[in-house]
């Protein structure tokens, strides 16, 4: 598969340290590679993590690379900006609240401003 071998050497890395991060075999990854073997999900998924690009894109369904950004990724302000850029005020509103419960340490998924309250709930 020519976009495998692309996304290797575009990351400097060796088939060796490929097949080592999807803990499969050098000949498995070279199959992979050279076509002569489907990817396995797993490793597929693997792979899209270990390039930050979509499945797609190895699958060469996608001809964009459409990067995944990273949290030290210098390009991820600008990928969240593009992201929200077209929501309306009351998504725009729930992305703010989420973020300032990040920042607060609040866990992911609890109502923002939220506290623990151990009587909450009872009928007394």
């Amino acid at each position: 598969m020519t976009r495998l071998r692309e996304l290797r050497e575009k990351n400097g890395y060796t088939q060796d340290f490929v097949a080592e991060a999807l803990n499969i075999s050098r000949i498995t990854y070279v199959r992979y590679e050279n076509d002569m073997r489907n990817i396995r999900g797993p490793e597929l998924r693997a792979l899209a993590e270990l390039y930050h690009v979509s499945v797609d894109y190895i699958l060469e369904i996608a001809d964009e690379a459409d990067e995944k950004p990273t949290a030290d990724d210098d390009g991820l302000r600008a990928w969240a900006i593009e992201r929200v850029s077209n929501l309306s005020d009351p998504a725009l509103e729930r992305v703010r609240d989420f973020l300032t419960g990040l920042e607060a340490g609040q866990e992911i998924g609890a109502a923002p401003g939220a506290a623990h309250d151990p009587d909450a709930g009872s009928s007394e």
